[in-house]
């Protein structure tokens, strides 16, 4: 009889319990969100200014490229 009595207040507890760890995920993908949306924003504008230099400066884009394929390529091989 004293397990029957106790099982409702097990069961609230567990709910509670529940209930916190959904919260704080539900703050963890909010804070996702918002990082990520931060990181669009920025790449838009990333783009847009690109966007702007390519169209004034055509050359200046494939040298930038150029350069950074270098780059990526040297820190490839630095890391093997």
């Amino acid at each position: 009889m004293a397990k029957l009595a106790a099982m409702p207040d097990r069961r609230e507890e567990e709910i509670q319990r529940l209930r916190a760890l959904l919260l704080t995920r539900d703050a963890e993908l909010g804070e996702a969100k918002g990082r990520l949306t931060e990181m669009e924003n920025y790449s838009r504008l990333l783009s847009s200014v690109a966007a702007r230099l390519q169209a004034r400066v055509p050359w200046l884009t494939r040298l930038a490229g150029n350069a950074l394929r270098r780059l990526q390529g040297r820190s490839r091989r630095e890391g093997d």
